[in-house]
């Protein structure tokens, strides 16, 4: 995917954003889409690597169709 370096004043005129927004030029020509990246993750797990492993590893657990059925046989 192609990237475009945006200066530091351009830069500023998107810190603000929380949202789609769209781009456009000075006679109103839309010329794309600015689509601001999310924090990371809102919540950290709390889980260690091993402890995640040793769940993947538990007994258990259903197919997805298993849980379909149980949800009224979808």
């Amino acid at each position: 995917m192609p990237t475009l370096i945006l200066d530091a004043e351009t830069r500023a005129k998107f810190t603000h954003l929380t949202e789609r927004t769209d781009l456009r030029d000075e006679s109103g020509r839309l010329l794309g889409h600015y689509i601001p990246v999310g924090p990371p993750c809102p919540w950290e797990p709390g889980l260690s690597e091993e402890e995640i492993r040793r769940r993947i590893q538990e007994p258990g657990g259903s197919t997805l169709a298993e849980f379909w059925q149980r949800q009224g046989g979808k």
